[in-house]
């Protein structure tokens, strides 16, 4: 973005120069332009000095930094940056938004030096920690330790300002937590989150039934268009946070907050759910619900529109059959997956073979039940997709199909058939699109189809659309691991390098030490001929994965890139190893023979791997920077050609 009037002016005392560099990279890597003194005031001149007066009387939004430091520094060249700022409020209409304090630590806006024209409009909180929790005491250190989640929930609401005239029409993002008057912006009345329910059982394993029956209430009020919810990543980051509500209500950026507690006893359920507005704390509803299991469904039927009444949202048109749609009437299949999805969101192999067996058990009790059929071929392609087990196309195919067969309005099944079946597996380019809109159309809100369709987008070389649909994801889910990671993804498809180093730090701050953001930055430090730095995160990326075999590839590349030629060797061995008892990719073999510079062995491989349903050969064609030596060698275009890219 290097629209001047889109710029942001980053203003802070030099003590807090690791902070505004943290806040810095974020804002860049989310899009926005900033401008800011890089020595904190230190740098002097006539000539430095016009520089940034002219940036401050042209940038679109003005953001001090407030902190310990400043509060010790009665005199500083930032002062003299937030007078500058404050004068040309003075030419401004009140409504319209200019200034956006930050403050890092305990510091609190009725006591701060500051201009009184700061306390006139929201500040924004970025600490270590939800609620205050782990909060350090020592400015100088406050930088490094800012929240990873408000710092991204900050950058999303810089953006919404940019975008927008008047305070009146920002709303708080995730994860930012606001201080002072709430006079300009407050979340949307018709804004609700769903917490996942509180397990009272004995039995620990519940833990499922009371997941799942959040989810499903999210999904029935995501169908109701005059409704924002939450997405169910974010909201789910707050389990066992329900201490405070009104700041997770804050925190999630809506007006509602529904939180609920389940009891289990046999074929006996006792489950409370209330629903709480954020301004103030008042209970909109709640109610209390002694049943046996089988009417669980009926249930949640009746706390959805509970909440929908309670909101004051009219239902149109066939949203109230949407609402109350039943995907089983059988409750032991229902059950089954329930507990199917809890395990299939560990997402870890272990997770998706627990997972394949309920989801057969499920649809065994009932044959027509979309949600089982999906689930499964689900499955059977995340594996594939983590290298466990071959694409068998002739296996997952059928279950998408009648899943859709049996429910046409299944929008993840017509997203996930077409990008990864119709798409990376078989080339069937404009089927694949074609049924990414299908399902878009369908469930416009959903962040995990964004990110399918981002996926397909990836894969056929359209980086740009790509990252416009992972920041449409993020928008939608802003705490979801894998469309950040995507993200970066989409970015080293660009060959956008340092963007993607900056989005793994976003991503990682969401999700410490997530296997599938740390291989992605190492093929960034790849790319920039940083030896070392990605044999590092291929490491680290190795241990969190439950070691992947394409990621052991990487890692052997790596080494080999670094002139641990023998160490490089290790690994190839034991990719070979592991195929005697296991499947193994060929692809993660050819990453290692690509960086040894035995080029022949890796194109052998790949041409191998090409028909095999290896979902990795397709990306990396396409994709990864660790081919890049292969693609003047004509066999390498001719594998390009011969997908239809």
């Amino acid at each position: 973005m290097n629209e001047t009037g889109k710029a942001v002016f980053l203003s802070y005392a030099s003590q807090d120069a690791e902070a505004a560099k943290r806040i810095c990279e974020s804002l860049r890597a989310a899009g926005v332009e900033v401008w800011l003194d890089q020595e904190g005031g230190l740098a002097g001149g006539d000539a430095w000095d016009a520089k940034i007066r002219g940036q401050i009387a042209s940038c679109a939004l003005f953001i001090p930094i407030v902190s310990a430091n400043t509060q010790s520094r009665l005199e500083g060249y930032f002062r003299v940056e937030w007078k500058l700022a404050v004068r040309r409020t003075h030419a401004m209409a009140t409504a319209k938004a200019f200034l956006l304090p930050v403050v890092i630590d305990d510091t609190r806006d009725a006591e701060a030096h500051v201009p009184d024209e700061f306390r006139e409009v929201q500040w924004t909180l970025l600490r270590q920690g939800y609620g205050g929790q782990a909060r350090l005491g020592d400015a100088t250190q406050v930088g490094p330790g800012l929240d990873g989640a408000s710092v991204a929930a900050f950058c999303a609401r810089v953006k919404t300002l940019l975008g927008s005239s008047e305070v009146a029409r920002v709303s708080r993002p995730v994860g930012a937590e606001i201080m002072g008057q709430e006079t300009h912006a407050t979340a949307d009345d018709r804004s609700v989150a769903v917490l996942p329910f509180a397990n009272m059982s004995s039995d620990a394993e519940n833990e499922y039934f009371c997941d799942g029956i959040a989810e499903e209430i999210t999904s029935a009020l995501s169908k109701v268009g005059q409704l924002q919810v939450a997405g169910r990543t974010s909201a789910f980051s707050f389990k066992g946070r329900t201490g405070d509500l009104r700041g997770i209500g804050r925190a999630l950026n809506v007006g509602a907050v529904l939180e609920g507690s389940v009891r289990k006893a046999g074929h006996r359920l006792r489950i409370t759910a209330q629903l709480i507005k954020v301004a103030d704390g008042y209970h909109l509803w709640s109610e209390r619900y002694d049943r046996e299991v089988k009417d669980i469904v009926d249930i949640q039927d009746e706390i959805a529109l509970a909440v929908v009444e309670a909101l004051k949202v009219t239902l149109l048109g066939r949203e109230k059959t949407l609402v109350l749609k039943r995907s089983t009437e059988n409750p032991e299949a229902y059950q089954l997956c329930l507990k199917a999805y809890h395990a299939w969101h560990r997402w870890t192999d272990e997770g998706f073979r627990t997972a394949v067996t309920l989801f057969n058990q499920a649809f065994e009790r009932d044959p027509d039940y979309a949600l089982a059929h999906f689930g499964l071929g689900d499955c059977y392609a995340s594996r594939a997709i983590l290298g466990r087990e071959p694409f068998e196309k002739a296996k997952t195919r059928p279950l998408f199909e009648t899943a859709i067969r049996l429910d046409p309005n299944l929008a993840d099944a017509h997203a996930v058939l077409g990008a990864i079946i119709d798409g990376v597996l078989e080339w069937n380019w404009p089927l694949a699109e074609s049924r990414c809109q299908t399902a878009l159309a369908l469930d416009p809100r959903s962040a995990h189809i964004r990110n399918v369709h981002g996926v397909l987008q990836s894969v056929m070389g359209r980086h740009d659309e790509a990252v416009a649909t992972y920041r449409r994801a993020i928008e939608l889910d802003p705490l979801g691991p894998l469309w950040n990671a995507c993200f970066i993804q989409a970015l080293l498809g660009k060959r956008d390098w340092a963007g993607a180093l900056r989005q793994t730090q976003v991503t990682l701050d969401v999700a410490p030490e997530y296997w599938f953001a740390l291989q992605l930055a190492g093929q960034a430090h790849l790319a920039l001929s940083q030896w070392d730095e990605a044999v590092g995160k291929f490491e680290r990326a190795v241990r969190s994965s439950g070691e992947v075999p394409y990621v052991i590839g990487l890692l052997g590349h790596a080494l080999a890139k670094a002139g641990r030629r023998d160490e490089a060797l290790e690994q190839l061995a034991e990719l070979r190893r592991r195929a005697e008892t296991h499947y193994v990719p060929a692809t993660a073999r050819a990453y290692v023979h690509a960086g040894l510079g035995e080029l022949g062995e890796a194109l052998a491989l790949l041409e191998r791997s090409l028909g095999a349903g290896d979902y990795w050969t397709i990306y990396s064609l396409t994709n990864f920077a660790v081919l890049d030596d292969l693609r003047s060698d004509p066999r390498f275009q001719a594998l390009v050609r011969r997908i239809g890219l």
